[in-house]
């Protein structure tokens, strides 16, 4: 009869400390599977086909073998209506630990795996990793006792897989705190030299972009293609519309690409500047005067600058602005 092969499956994010507790359990001879989560709020790319390959891409030079799964609908759910609450921004992580955790679980069977690896640090983040809440989060799971976070191990409770002495305590850390000086350490000892910085990967916890999400949680907008558009340009309001306003040149590609059929397109052709789109599909002359006042205030040349507007019905005309708004009068767009 063969010896059982520990395996196990590590939570990875891309950054510092998943990956070296996966490094960590696959250096005392642990098999290991990476499962990346990627969520609408992994990257501030906007296609979650590319955040996927970039996972993978990144795993693959780590030396990490991993599967992607995307997760959606149910992510919306919990950034609507988080259960426990929000973070610092629109970051609900107690929920989202717990729905990553449900998932990894019922992968477990499918991998043939014996525990689960996550990189948290106790002590690390003041709402989801101090010693209440990872009991908490393991409960609501329901994966108590099957999760090993190997650089806080020893100053947590014994697991399942140590008590039947599939893994040794030993082989786990002791680091707590928000300090990064073991884990950078411990990175060159494992020779990793490219990773995320901490909370790199969540634009949830990022002040600019969730202040973005608010509004489109209050429109009642909250899909792929919204949270896509708040990833991309400096944002707007005319009469409650949005103004998206491309801030380099990948931008604006980004940008034409996901509204071309659906909004009305400002580019500016008597002098370089950026791309710009306005939701509504209607403009009167007032609308239209503050766009371009708007868009004139980011272009080479900002007085007496001819724009084409192409509708989404395709029909195209154009229009030349004198003056742009004064940055005041921009900004106060900006804020409604």
């Amino acid at each position: 009869m063969s010896e059982h092969k520990v395996r196990a499956l590590a939570l990875l994010s891309g950054g510092l400390d998943s990956t070296l507790s996966a490094l960590i359990m696959q250096k005392h001879g642990i098999e290991v599977k990476g499962i990346v989560f990627v969520t609408p709020f992994s990257s501030s790319e906007v296609d979650l086909r590319r955040i996927s390959e970039s996972k993978r891409a990144y795993y693959c030079k780590v030396g990490i073998d991993v599967d992607v799964y995307e997760i959606v609908e149910e992510y919306f759910e919990i950034v609507k209506n988080p259960l426990h609450g929000y973070g610092k921004n629109l970051n609900p992580c107690i929920d989202c630990k717990i729905l990553f955790l449900r998932k990894a679980k019922e992968l477990l069977g499918k991998y043939g795996a014996d525990f689960i690896i996550t990189g948290e640090v106790l002590g690390q983040r003041p709402m989801s990793q101090v010693l209440n809440s990872l009991l908490h989060i393991e409960k609501e799971a329901g994966v108590g006792g099957l999760v090993i976070r190997p650089l806080s191990g020893k100053l947590l409770p014994p697991t399942k897989p140590e008590l039947d002495g599939i893994i040794k305590r030993e082989w786990l850390l002791a680091i707590k705190g928000r300090g990064r000086k073991e884990q950078l350490e411990l990175a060159r000892e494992l020779g990793l030299k490219e990773f995320q910085q901490p909370a790199g990967g969540c634009l949830l916890t990022v002040p600019g972009f969730s202040e973005r999400l608010r509004k489109v949680l209050l429109r009642n907008e909250l899909d792929l293609f919204h949270v896509a558009l708040i990833k991309l340009g400096r944002h707007f309001f005319i009469n409650g519309k949005r103004l998206i306003i491309g801030r380099n040149e990948k931008e604006n590609q980004e940008i034409l690409r996901i509204t071309s059929d659906k909004f009305i397109i400002f580019e500016p052709i008597s002098t370089k500047g950026p791309i710009a789109v306005f939701e509504s599909p209607d403009l009167d002359i007032e609308s239209l005067n503050t766009i371009l006042k708007i868009v004139a205030r980011y272009c080479d040349k900002k007085e007496n600058v001819e724009f084409s507007i192409k509708l989404p019905s395709g029909q195209s005309f154009s229009y030349q602005i004198e003056k742009p708004f004064d940055p005041s009068e921009v900004e106060r767009y900006r804020n409604q």
